[in-house]
């Protein structure tokens, strides 16, 4: 049986159980033309499989209980390196934190948690590093899910806060250890003779946002399913390790070749000038701070209406007001800043569906030339986005490397956040009612800025708050809302008459700075008021 696995994986086939069958998958899932051609040449595939199938089916079973062992992400591999650069850091480490007002069953919840963990086996995986020259994933058969419970039901509303606000902190610098599993786990806080608080405690490395919706979805149907007194059906296994045979699958070559055309005439890195230029300032050293703009409803609006009239997203408009700050920021015409990309290739079957970390962090370059008109430039921003998609499994680090330029390329990203983990949660309430969701996370950049699009348009600024200071980030706040002010007016200006400040801010730097208007001694020369101050001070130096 061994033999006959091994010679259908030397042919990119795989073998997998479902139910009480067989099925032959390709490397991205579903059987392509050339997979399918592949077992016609070689006809003893399917008589094999037809003749031992109970045998074949032992021994999946059996092989399903030993670890398994595959690559990491790229993003995976990054966050592995923060998090060994600083084992302390709380980078990475997200927190989800929702409130069940009406109560709930613990045995249900734990059961279900299990359900979800069983499902998905990027939620089994460690990550070694010490013994082996790359790093690797190793997903286990069955884990526990670390499961604590703590009773706040006696104290205070403000008491209740402080203690809640306390552990979030705490829960947060524990951390994870990377070659233990699992790298989550939940905890229940008991604040009302009812009511609870859960907190959903991760490592980035294992999810991603989509990723979160998926497994609270899944996680609540599980639980009303239990709640009934039944047990929701067993699924087929979502496997992260078919992304990365994927991503393996890709070519090398070309993908270098793109990411040297698309970079190469960036002559400098684009770094935030509010700060010293020191080499921890993407690292996790520091603490950071949040801070949010939100758009009202109907400033929203006009924006979606704008992006539709022409033919953009919400997504490449918020890109192009950032690009147009740190153009002016850093004074020149070509910047780069990262952006996170989805990563779910539409050839692996079902990749909507499925649970692991599939972004990846790439950069975003653009030349900001003043004669441009703002909305034919925001259309190329978005078409060279779009180029950049079809190359996006390819590691940050080599790309940096591919620049030709020395160090980080930049210390800002955008993340656009399009998976509504609270709208989940408060649709699917037919046995639990969910509210007060938050989600709690910093990055190793400098500046991470969120954009979520729902009824308002939220803008959240993570920030370094060691290296960069408060006042600086409410200034960005003002300049990003000043300049989505100015692209979303009916005029089409070009980029250059596009204007960062606030009046108030033009105001104080054209005329409170600059009056320096002061009286003087309209008798005396400008000799005689020199010899003056050299008979008042003659020790003084000129």
């Amino acid at each position: 049986m061994e033999v006959f696995i091994k010679k259908l994986e030397d042919l990119n086939l795989f073998l997998t159980k479902k139910n009480d069958g067989l099925i032959l998958r390709g490397s991205k899932g579903k059987l392509n033309k050339d997979e399918i051609q592949k077992i016609k040449e070689n006809n003893y595939i399917v008589n094999f499989i037809r003749d031992n199938k109970k045998d074949l089916i032992k021994f999946l079973d059996k092989k399903k209980l030993l670890p398994s062992f595959y690559k990491l992400s790229p993003l995976q591999e990054g966050m592995l390196f923060h998090g060994l650069y600083d084992e302390d850091s709380k980078a990475y480490v997200v927190q989800l934190i929702v409130d069940f007002p009406k109560g709930l069953n613990i045995d249900y919840l734990k059961s279900s948690w299990d359900y979800v963990l069983r499902n998905h086996s990027i939620l089994r995986s460690a990550f070694f590093h010490k013994e082996l020259s790359i790093p690797v994933q190793c997903v286990y058969n069955k884990i526990t899910l670390p499961f604590s419970e703590l009773d706040y039901s006696s104290y205070s509303l403000s008491e209740q806060e402080d203690k809640i606000s306390s552990f979030l902190e705490s829960d947060s610098k524990k951390g994870f250890v990377f070659d233990e599993v699992p790298l989550m786990r939940v905890t229940l806080i008991k604040i009302g003779s009812a009511s609870y608080t859960m907190i959903l405690t991760h490592h980035h490395i294992l999810l991603d946002g989509w990723s979160m919706s998926i497994i609270i979805e899944e996680f609540l149907q599980a639980y009303e399913v239990f709640s009934k007194g039944f047990a929701p059906s067993e699924r087929q296994e979502d496997l992260y390790e078919d992304y990365i045979k994927y991503i393996a699958s890709k070519d090398v070559y070309l993908e270098e070749k793109f990411w040297k055309k698309y970079l190469h005439e960036l002559e400098a890195p684009s770094l935030l000038p509010f700060s010293e230029i020191t080499s921890s300032r993407n690292k996790t050293d520091g603490d950071f701070a949040e801070l949010s703009l939100v758009i009202d409803f109907e400033f929203t609006n006009r924006i979606r209406n704008y992006a539709q009239k022409n033919h953009l997203t919400v997504n490449t408009l918020t890109q192009g007001v950032w690009a147009i700050l740190l153009s002016k920021y850093t004074g020149d015409e070509n910047i780069v800043y990262g952006v996170t990309v989805s990563g779910r290739p539409v050839e692996l079957e079902n990749s909507d569906k499925k649970v692991g970390l599939y972004i990846n962090t790439l950069p975003l370059y653009s030349r900001l030339t003043g004669d441009k008109f703002v909305s034919e430039w925001l259309l190329s921003l978005q078409s060279d986005h779009t180029a950049c998609r079809d190359h996006q499994y390819t590691y940050l680090s080599k790309i940096q490397t591919l620049s030709g330029l020395q160090g980080d390329l930049f210390d800002s990203i955008m993340v656009f956040e399009n998976y509504p983990v609270s709208k989940v949660l408060s649709e699917e309430n037919d046995v639990l009612e969910a509210n007060n969701i938050t989600s709690k996370e910093q990055t190793n950049y400098l500046l991470t800025i969120t954009i979520s699009l729902g009824k308002e348009l939220i803008i959240d600024f993570s920030y370094n708050s060691t290296l960069l200071a408060n006042e600086t980030i409410v200034m960005i706040q003002r300049h990003f809302k000043t300049v989505l002010d100015q692209l979303i007016d009916s005029q089409d200006r070009k980029i250059s008459e596009i204007k960062i400040l606030t009046p108030k801010e033009e105001h104080q730097l054209l005329k409170v700075f600059n009056d320096t208007q002061v009286e003087y001694p309209k008798d005396k020369t400008v000799i005689d008021l020199f010899e003056e101050q050299v008979k008042n001070n003659p020790e003084h130096i000129a």
